[in-house]
């Protein structure tokens, strides 16, 4: 654990703060432990909403100006496939508990920090869902 805190303290001043939080996460992840979490207060979140199904992951709510999207299945953020996206989640969402993984990775897909911490975004202000 020592050696994991170090590693990320030596690279800390060339990581951005979204990708300093994602290193943290992974760090809490290694512990292990569904109860050990970092809370974060995100300030911005983009206007989608979605939720899983046995299919895949779809909209369930969206901005009012792109409504003909509901219901639509998640393909891509920022042309990185979902699967890629959910594999770099779970380096900083505990899974062991898969429903508890979900729960958080709903929280985290319409958050551009955490995106942009996960490197699938580049810029805080915007994503291209497909």
């Amino acid at each position: 654990m020592e050696n994991s805190v170090d590693k990320i303290a030596f690279k800390a001043e060339k990581l951005n703060y979204e990708t300093f939080t994602a290193e943290l996460f992974k760090l809490v992840v290694s512990i292990e432990d569904e109860h050990t979490k970092i809370e974060r207060t995100y300030i911005k979140i983009l206007p989608i909403k979605f939720e899983i199904y046995k299919e895949g992951i779809f909209t369930i709510g969206i901005d009012s100006n792109a409504l003909r999207l509901l219901p639509a299945k998640l393909i891509a953020i920022n042309n990185h496939p979902i699967e890629e996206i959910i594999r770099r989640s779970r380096t900083v969402i505990q899974n062991e508990n898969n429903s508890y993984f979900e729960v958080y990775l709903l929280h985290f897909l319409n958050n551009p920090s955490f995106l942009k911490g996960i490197n699938v975004i580049e810029n805080v202000d915007s994503a291209s869902f497909t």
